[in-house]
């Protein structure tokens, strides 16, 4: 994924804001100014102003719940039930 991508995918700003930052110098790869906006990021070290960032875009959430707590958006299963506006 390109450079650029990545970082308004990760909420960094709009594709020219960070086109902008990167070309300033304010973002490294592995430790060294990236001018390119368009290098292609695997699995480097990306840090913006000397912040390191978390590049996984994917992230997995598991929880216990307890039994009879739903969880879904609606249930085929069960009746809804209007309640009265007051």
């Amino acid at each position: 994924m390109r450079l650029d991508a990545l970082l308004v995918r990760l909420g960094f700003g709009s594709r020219t804001e960070v086109q902008k930052m990167i070309r300033g110098g304010w973002v490294r790869v592995n430790g060294e100014k990236m001018l390119s906006p368009a290098y292609s990021c695997t699995d480097e070290a990306v840090s913006v102003r000397n912040c390191p960032v978390d590049t996984r875009l994917e992230r997995h959430i598991m929880l216990n719940k307890p039994a009879g707590v739903l969880t879904a958006a609606d249930d085929m299963d069960l009746p809804v039930i209007v309640l009265p506006v007051s």
